[in-house]
């Protein structure tokens, strides 16, 4: 009898241990890295996991953060890129897998997850060689951006909005008129990110006019024969 009892109490033990809560799913350590579309880091973006705010990255674009869930899940991403990029729209999508480090460091590497932001300006630099010809403004879609200088040359740094794929480039010589051509002006195809572009002209001095000589007639003078 006692040894029934003792049996029974043994099972009932194993019966309250089989109820207890199931065991926590596996973490796995990410390593989140967001960068702008020149490669530069990406500081303040906000990352968010299945709806999830995880975030801020810090100086180096970085954030580091310790999910749970299956081996093999792929787990959704936002990121919040801020005022100054585009967000992506539809950033990867994070995929659960350990991996071992292959130094002699123990435990599992972290998950690497990388996501670029747009800029919303980019950098042009203007490059105007006005052939030794000093004293030309340098006009972009219309406006003034640099004097070329005694070499004729002439440099500007331009922050254009990325939409942008084409820009009207050119040289004003509305107070050098004896230049020609006059006001020459060209449009320009815009590389994806940042570009340069150079802008060569040569000028030649406008011809004088020449003055019409205006032959004075001969005043006739009668002559006598007698």
């Amino acid at each position: 009898m006692k040894r029934w009892v003792l049996r029974a109490a043994v099972l009932l033990a194993s019966g309250s241990g089989a109820c207890s809560a199931p065991p926590a799913p596996p973490a796995f350590d990410v390593q989140f890295r967001i960068v702008s579309d020149d490669g530069a880091p990406v500081a303040g973006a906000n990352i968010s996991a299945s709806g999830r705010q995880l975030g801020e990255t810090n100086g180096r674009g970085e954030l580091e953060f310790r999910l749970e869930g299956r081996e093999g899940e792929a787990v959704a991403i936002s990121v919040q890129c801020g005022p100054e990029y585009r967000s992506p729209e539809h950033p990867p999508a994070l995929r659960l897998t350990s991996t071992r480090r292959i130094v002699s460091v123990p435990g599992k590497a972290s998950i690497a997850y990388e996501a670029s932001c747009a800029r919303k300006q980019r950098n042009v630099v203007v490059v105007a060689r006005a052939d030794k010809t000093p004293g030309i403004p340098v006009i972009v879609e219309g406006k003034p951006i640099a004097v070329t200088n005694g070499e004729g040359d002439a440099e500007a740094l331009l922050s254009i909005d990325a939409n942008v794929i084409q820009i009207h480039v050119g040289f004003d010589t509305t107070g050098k008129l004896d230049l020609l051509p006059s006001n020459p002006s060209r449009l320009y195809d815009l590389a994806p990110g940042d570009d340069i572009i150079t802008v060569e002209q040569k000028f030649v001095a406008a011809p004088k006019p020449t003055r019409r000589r205006i032959s004075t007639p001969r005043k006739h003078v009668p002559v006598r024969i007698d």
